[in-house]
């Protein structure tokens, strides 16, 4: 699975995680959102890792091709 992938993977279990937390009922299994907070938080942390890269390398091309040093 290429970065792309690997990025729009993530984003989707992130939104499955949101979803379980948006229509869970009265009878919340405690533990189980423990584990499912958890895990979106680890997913979230590697998404933003991945867009801090791509960041990155959007101001190097951007450094390249707008601010060239003569």
């Amino acid at each position: 699975m290429d970065k792309k992938e690997q990025l729009k993977s993530k984003v989707a279990k992130i939104d499955e995680l949101v979803a379980y937390f948006e229509n869970s009922s009265e009878d919340f299994d405690l533990e189980e959102g423990l584990e499912k907070y958890e895990k979106a938080l680890a997913l979230v942390k590697e998404v933003k890792e991945q867009m801090e890269k791509f960041e990155l390398k959007i101001k190097a091309i951007e450094d390249k091709y707008l601010n060239p040093e003569d």
